[in-house]
């Protein structure tokens, strides 16, 4: 948890070996960046408590087992890859 605020930087689903990613309890009030969960090796998303705003991006072929989403402004239906996934550690939206 910090204050870090603005959008989520649009570079993020370039990082490299990236397994873990925690940017929970913050003040981003962006929409998720489009193919950050399609990153080969990150098993682990955390954005939730922040001010993050539109619908979740589309992906197919990911590595995630954990996705935290819950306490942001997140709007419209939830997608079909949820069902399909199979979040072995948490799925908590």
């Amino acid at each position: 948890q910090n204050l870090l605020s603005g959008s989520l930087p649009s570079w993020l689903p370039a990082l490299a070996d990236v397994d873990y990613l925690y940017l929970g309890g913050n003040m981003f009030n962006s929409s998720i960046p489009s193919g950050l969960f399609e990153h080969e090796y990150l098993e682990s998303l955390s954005l939730e408590m922040n001010f993050l705003t539109g619908s979740l991006p589309s992906f197919g072929d990911h590595s995630l087992r954990e996705l935290l989403l819950h306490s942001n402004r997140i709007t419209g239906t939830l997608p079909s890859w949820l069902a399909d996934s199979g979040y072995g550690d948490g799925l908590e939206l």
